[in-house]
Protein backbone atom coordinates (compact mmCIF):
# COMPACT_ATOMS: atom_id res chain seq x y z
CA UNK A 1 0.00 0.00 0.00
CA UNK A 2 1.24 3.56 -0.79
CA UNK A 3 0.99 6.30 1.67
CA UNK A 4 -0.98 9.45 1.05
CA UNK A 5 2.12 11.49 0.46
CA UNK A 6 3.39 9.01 -2.10
CA UNK A 7 0.11 9.01 -3.95
CA UNK A 8 0.10 12.80 -4.03
CA UNK A 9 3.60 12.80 -5.43
CA UNK A 10 2.61 10.29 -8.08
CA UNK A 11 -0.39 12.38 -9.08
CA UNK A 12 1.75 15.44 -9.51
CA UNK A 13 3.76 13.42 -11.95
CA UNK A 14 0.59 12.61 -13.86
CA UNK A 15 0.61 8.84 -12.99
CA UNK A 16 -2.21 6.53 -11.76
CA UNK A 17 -1.14 4.15 -9.09
CA UNK A 18 -3.22 0.93 -8.46
CA UNK A 19 -2.87 -0.92 -5.24
CA UNK A 20 -1.66 -4.53 -5.50
CA UNK A 21 -1.39 -7.21 -2.80
CA UNK A 22 2.24 -7.96 -3.48
CA UNK A 23 5.24 -5.70 -2.96
CA UNK A 24 5.18 -4.94 -6.69
CA UNK A 25 2.86 -2.18 -7.90
CA UNK A 26 2.00 -0.87 -11.35
CA UNK A 27 2.18 2.81 -12.40
CA UNK A 28 -0.34 3.80 -15.03
CA UNK A 29 -0.08 7.28 -16.50
CA UNK A 30 -3.20 9.20 -17.34
CA UNK A 31 -2.28 9.08 -20.96
CA UNK A 32 -2.16 5.64 -22.55
CA UNK A 33 1.42 4.54 -22.19
CA UNK A 34 2.98 1.18 -21.60
CA UNK A 35 2.90 -0.02 -17.99
CA UNK A 36 6.02 0.58 -16.01
CA UNK A 37 7.00 -1.89 -13.33
CA UNK A 38 8.85 -0.09 -10.51
CA UNK A 39 10.41 -2.64 -8.25
CA UNK A 40 11.64 -1.78 -4.84
CA UNK A 41 10.38 0.44 -2.15
CA UNK A 42 8.64 3.79 -2.18
CA UNK A 43 12.01 5.52 -1.95
CA UNK A 44 12.91 3.95 -5.19
CA UNK A 45 9.63 5.11 -6.71
CA UNK A 46 10.06 8.68 -5.51
CA UNK A 47 13.64 8.63 -6.74
CA UNK A 48 12.39 7.49 -10.13
CA UNK A 49 9.33 9.73 -10.38
CA UNK A 50 10.32 13.13 -8.94
CA UNK A 51 12.24 15.39 -11.32
CA UNK A 52 11.80 18.39 -9.10
CA UNK A 53 8.66 20.01 -7.76
CA UNK A 54 7.21 22.45 -10.35
CA UNK A 55 7.13 26.13 -9.41
CA UNK A 56 3.85 27.39 -8.16
CA UNK A 57 2.27 30.03 -10.40
CA UNK A 58 -0.54 30.92 -8.02
CA UNK A 59 1.33 33.69 -6.17
CA UNK A 60 2.71 35.15 -9.43
CA UNK A 61 -0.78 35.24 -10.95
CA UNK A 62 -2.13 36.86 -7.80
CA UNK A 63 0.63 39.50 -7.89
CA UNK A 64 -0.12 40.22 -11.56
CA UNK A 65 -3.83 40.60 -10.78
CA UNK A 66 -3.09 43.06 -7.95
CA UNK A 67 -0.78 45.10 -10.15
CA UNK A 68 -3.37 45.17 -12.95
CA UNK A 69 -6.01 46.39 -10.53
CA UNK A 70 -3.74 49.18 -9.29
CA UNK A 71 -2.96 50.20 -12.89
CA UNK A 72 -6.68 50.24 -13.77
CA UNK A 73 -7.44 52.29 -10.68
CA UNK A 74 -4.70 54.72 -11.60
CA UNK A 75 -6.03 55.04 -15.15
CA UNK A 76 -9.55 55.50 -13.88
CA UNK A 77 -8.57 58.64 -12.01
CA UNK A 78 -9.25 61.82 -13.98
CA UNK A 79 -6.08 63.63 -14.82
CA UNK A 80 -5.83 66.97 -13.13
CA UNK A 81 -4.84 69.68 -15.60
CA UNK A 82 -3.09 72.71 -14.21
CA UNK A 83 -3.93 76.01 -15.80
CA UNK A 84 -0.92 77.44 -17.54
CA UNK A 85 0.15 80.65 -15.91
CA UNK A 86 0.13 83.69 -18.14
CA UNK A 87 3.65 84.52 -19.29
CA UNK A 88 5.10 87.48 -17.52
CA UNK A 89 5.98 90.42 -19.68
CA UNK A 90 9.71 90.72 -19.94
CA UNK A 91 11.08 94.02 -18.86
CA UNK A 92 12.68 95.90 -21.75
CA UNK A 93 16.39 96.02 -21.50
CA UNK A 94 17.79 99.49 -21.21
CA UNK A 95 19.69 100.50 -24.33
CA UNK A 96 23.39 100.52 -23.83
CA UNK A 97 24.94 103.93 -24.22
CA UNK A 98 26.72 104.27 -27.53
CA UNK A 99 30.42 104.56 -27.23
CA UNK A 100 31.61 107.30 -29.53
CA UNK A 101 35.08 106.58 -30.72
CA UNK A 102 37.25 109.57 -31.13
CA UNK A 103 38.61 109.70 -34.64
CA UNK A 104 42.02 111.18 -34.70
CA UNK A 105 42.49 112.93 -38.00
CA UNK A 106 45.92 112.61 -39.42
CA UNK A 107 47.52 115.75 -40.62
CA UNK A 108 47.58 115.81 -44.43
CA UNK A 109 50.93 115.31 -46.01
CA UNK A 110 52.35 118.42 -47.64
CA UNK A 111 51.86 118.37 -51.39
CA UNK A 112 54.71 119.26 -53.65
CA UNK A 113 53.74 122.45 -55.55
CA UNK A 114 55.24 121.08 -58.77
CA UNK A 115 53.14 117.90 -58.52
CA UNK A 116 50.04 119.96 -57.73
CA UNK A 117 50.67 122.17 -60.78
CA UNK A 118 50.97 119.10 -63.05
CA UNK A 119 47.68 117.71 -61.74
CA UNK A 120 45.90 121.03 -62.24
CA UNK A 121 47.24 121.38 -65.76
CA UNK A 122 45.97 117.91 -66.70
CA UNK A 123 42.54 118.70 -65.29
CA UNK A 124 42.36 122.04 -67.09
CA UNK A 125 43.30 120.40 -70.40
CA UNK A 126 40.35 118.02 -70.01
CA UNK A 127 37.96 120.91 -69.37
CA UNK A 128 39.40 123.15 -72.13
CA UNK A 129 37.88 121.01 -74.96
CA UNK A 130 40.86 120.83 -77.31
CA UNK A 131 38.85 118.91 -79.86
CA UNK A 132 37.78 121.50 -82.42
CA UNK A 133 37.32 120.23 -85.96
CA UNK A 134 40.29 120.78 -88.26
CA UNK A 135 39.92 123.80 -90.52
CA UNK A 136 40.47 123.63 -94.24
CA UNK A 137 42.46 126.48 -95.91
CA UNK A 138 40.16 129.51 -95.88
CA UNK A 139 42.29 131.95 -97.87
CA UNK A 140 43.71 131.96 -101.40
CA UNK A 141 47.29 131.81 -100.08
CA UNK A 142 46.60 128.87 -97.76
CA UNK A 143 44.71 127.06 -100.50
CA UNK A 144 47.67 127.56 -102.88
CA UNK A 145 50.17 126.32 -100.25
CA UNK A 146 48.04 123.23 -99.51
CA UNK A 147 47.82 122.50 -103.23
CA UNK A 148 51.56 123.00 -103.75
CA UNK A 149 52.61 120.82 -100.79
CA UNK A 150 49.95 118.19 -101.28
CA UNK A 151 52.37 115.30 -101.70
CA UNK A 152 54.78 116.31 -98.96
CA UNK A 153 53.12 114.60 -95.94
CA UNK A 154 55.72 113.01 -93.72
CA UNK A 155 58.53 115.09 -95.20
CA UNK A 156 61.10 116.58 -92.85
CA UNK A 157 60.38 120.07 -91.60
CA UNK A 158 63.63 121.50 -92.92
CA UNK A 159 62.88 120.28 -96.42
CA UNK A 160 59.39 121.84 -96.34
CA UNK A 161 60.85 125.13 -95.07
CA UNK A 162 63.16 125.30 -98.05
CA UNK A 163 60.23 124.62 -100.37
CA UNK A 164 58.15 127.44 -98.85
CA UNK A 165 60.34 130.11 -100.43
CA UNK A 166 59.69 128.68 -103.87
CA UNK A 167 55.95 128.37 -103.11
CA UNK A 168 55.79 132.05 -102.06
CA UNK A 169 57.52 133.15 -105.28
CA UNK A 170 55.16 130.98 -107.36
CA UNK A 171 52.09 132.47 -105.66
CA UNK A 172 53.19 136.00 -106.55
CA UNK A 173 53.42 135.08 -110.22
CA UNK A 174 50.12 133.18 -110.65
CA UNK A 175 47.61 134.51 -113.15
CA UNK A 176 44.41 136.33 -112.20
CA UNK A 177 42.31 133.34 -113.27
CA UNK A 178 44.35 131.00 -111.12
CA UNK A 179 44.08 133.40 -108.18
CA UNK A 180 40.28 133.56 -108.57
CA UNK A 181 40.16 129.77 -108.55
CA UNK A 182 41.99 129.59 -105.20
CA UNK A 183 39.86 132.39 -103.77
CA UNK A 184 36.73 130.44 -104.67
CA UNK A 185 38.17 127.32 -102.99
CA UNK A 186 38.93 129.40 -99.90
CA UNK A 187 35.36 130.76 -99.71
CA UNK A 188 33.88 127.27 -99.93
CA UNK A 189 36.25 126.05 -97.22
CA UNK A 190 35.36 129.00 -94.99
CA UNK A 191 31.64 128.19 -95.21
CA UNK A 192 32.33 124.50 -94.51
CA UNK A 193 34.58 125.43 -91.57
CA UNK A 194 31.92 127.68 -90.04
CA UNK A 195 29.23 124.99 -90.32
CA UNK A 196 31.49 122.31 -88.81
CA UNK A 197 32.60 124.62 -85.99
CA UNK A 198 29.02 125.61 -85.12
CA UNK A 199 27.93 121.98 -85.09
CA UNK A 200 30.85 121.11 -82.76
CA UNK A 201 30.02 123.97 -80.38
CA UNK A 202 26.38 122.94 -80.18
CA UNK A 203 27.41 119.44 -79.14
CA UNK A 204 28.32 120.99 -75.78
CA UNK A 205 26.18 122.97 -73.37
CA UNK A 206 26.67 126.69 -72.79
CA UNK A 207 28.07 125.91 -69.34
CA UNK A 208 30.66 123.52 -70.82
CA UNK A 209 31.80 126.08 -73.38
CA UNK A 210 32.04 128.76 -70.67
CA UNK A 211 34.08 126.43 -68.42
CA UNK A 212 36.34 125.55 -71.38
CA UNK A 213 37.07 129.22 -72.06
CA UNK A 214 37.87 129.84 -68.38
CA UNK A 215 40.20 126.80 -68.36
CA UNK A 216 42.00 128.08 -71.47
CA UNK A 217 42.52 131.48 -69.88
CA UNK A 218 43.99 129.87 -66.75
CA UNK A 219 46.31 127.68 -68.81
CA UNK A 220 47.53 130.76 -70.63
CA UNK A 221 47.91 132.92 -67.53
CA UNK A 222 49.44 130.43 -65.05
CA UNK A 223 50.80 127.39 -66.90
CA UNK A 224 52.32 129.14 -69.96
CA UNK A 225 50.41 126.95 -72.41
CA UNK A 226 51.03 127.62 -76.15
CA UNK A 227 48.82 130.51 -77.24
CA UNK A 228 47.93 128.86 -80.54
CA UNK A 229 45.75 126.34 -78.66
CA UNK A 230 44.08 128.93 -76.44
CA UNK A 231 41.72 130.72 -78.77
CA UNK A 232 38.42 131.63 -77.16
CA UNK A 233 35.59 129.37 -78.26
CA UNK A 234 32.90 131.44 -79.93
CA UNK A 235 29.41 130.46 -78.87
CA UNK A 236 26.49 132.39 -80.35
CA UNK A 237 24.22 131.09 -77.58
CA UNK A 238 26.23 132.80 -74.86
CA UNK A 239 25.06 136.30 -73.87
CA UNK A 240 27.28 139.19 -74.89
CA UNK A 241 28.89 141.01 -72.01
CA UNK A 242 27.38 144.41 -71.24
CA UNK A 243 29.10 147.59 -72.36
CA UNK A 244 30.05 149.99 -69.59
CA UNK A 245 29.36 153.71 -69.54
CA UNK A 246 33.04 154.35 -70.37
CA UNK A 247 32.72 151.92 -73.29
CA UNK A 248 29.78 153.84 -74.72
CA UNK A 249 31.74 157.07 -74.34
CA UNK A 250 34.74 155.55 -76.16
CA UNK A 251 32.50 154.44 -79.04
CA UNK A 252 31.06 157.92 -79.25
CA UNK A 253 34.52 159.50 -79.40
CA UNK A 254 35.64 157.22 -82.25
CA UNK A 255 32.36 157.76 -84.10
CA UNK A 256 32.71 161.55 -83.84
CA UNK A 257 36.03 161.53 -85.71
CA UNK A 258 37.85 163.45 -82.97
CA UNK A 259 40.49 160.77 -82.64
CA UNK A 260 43.16 161.40 -85.22
CA UNK A 261 45.83 159.02 -86.43
CA UNK A 262 48.17 157.57 -83.85
CA UNK A 263 48.73 154.53 -81.67
CA UNK A 264 45.86 153.08 -79.70
CA UNK A 265 47.60 153.75 -76.39
CA UNK A 266 47.58 157.49 -77.05
CA UNK A 267 43.89 157.32 -77.96
CA UNK A 268 43.06 155.54 -74.69
CA UNK A 269 44.98 158.16 -72.69
CA UNK A 270 43.14 161.03 -74.40
CA UNK A 271 39.70 159.37 -73.98
CA UNK A 272 40.35 158.70 -70.29
CA UNK A 273 41.29 162.34 -69.71
CA UNK A 274 38.13 163.51 -71.52
CA UNK A 275 35.96 161.11 -69.42
CA UNK A 276 37.38 162.46 -66.17
CA UNK A 277 36.58 166.01 -67.23
CA UNK A 278 32.85 165.24 -67.77
CA UNK A 279 30.33 166.47 -65.21
CA UNK A 280 27.65 164.23 -63.66
CA UNK A 281 25.02 165.62 -66.05
CA UNK A 282 27.27 164.93 -69.06
CA UNK A 283 27.90 161.34 -67.90
CA UNK A 284 24.21 160.64 -67.30
CA UNK A 285 23.32 159.56 -70.88
CA UNK A 286 26.18 157.03 -70.97
CA UNK A 287 25.28 155.69 -67.53
CA UNK A 288 21.65 155.23 -68.64
CA UNK A 289 22.84 153.22 -71.64
CA UNK A 290 25.05 151.10 -69.34
CA UNK A 291 22.12 150.30 -66.99
CA UNK A 292 19.95 149.24 -69.92
CA UNK A 293 22.80 147.10 -71.20
CA UNK A 294 23.22 145.44 -67.78
CA UNK A 295 19.49 144.63 -67.64
CA UNK A 296 19.71 143.09 -71.12
CA UNK A 297 22.72 141.01 -70.12
CA UNK A 298 21.05 139.65 -66.95
CA UNK A 299 18.00 138.61 -68.97
CA UNK A 300 20.08 136.87 -71.66
CA UNK A 301 22.34 135.21 -69.08
CA UNK A 302 19.42 133.75 -67.15
CA UNK A 303 17.88 132.46 -70.40
CA UNK A 304 21.16 130.78 -71.43
CA UNK A 305 22.44 129.39 -68.10
CA UNK A 306 19.22 129.10 -66.08
CA UNK A 307 20.59 131.26 -63.25
CA UNK A 308 21.39 134.86 -62.50
CA UNK A 309 24.90 136.14 -63.22
CA UNK A 310 27.39 136.63 -60.41
CA UNK A 311 27.90 140.21 -59.40
CA UNK A 312 31.53 141.18 -59.81
CA UNK A 313 33.04 144.24 -58.27
CA UNK A 314 34.74 146.45 -60.82
CA UNK A 315 37.15 149.18 -60.05
CA UNK A 316 35.96 152.45 -61.60
CA UNK A 317 37.89 153.64 -64.63
CA UNK A 318 37.89 157.17 -63.37
CA UNK A 319 36.77 158.83 -60.18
Amino acid sequence: MLSVASRAAMRRLGLNVAAVPSRTFAIRPKTPVSSVQVPGSLYGARHFASAGRPKSTTKVAAAKTTTAKKTTATKAKKPTTKKAAAPKAKAKAKPKPKVVKKVVKKAPKPVDPAVQAIKERRQLKKIALFSEPKRDPDSAWRAFVADSLQGNKGTEFGHVTKQMQGVADAFKNISATERQRFEKIAEENARANAAAYKAWVELHSVDEINAANNARQRLKRIHNYPKGYLKTIKDERAPKHPVSSFGFFTKAKYASGDMGPGPVSSHVTAISAAWKSLSAAERQPYEDLARAESARYEKDYEAAFGRKPEVRKRSPVAA
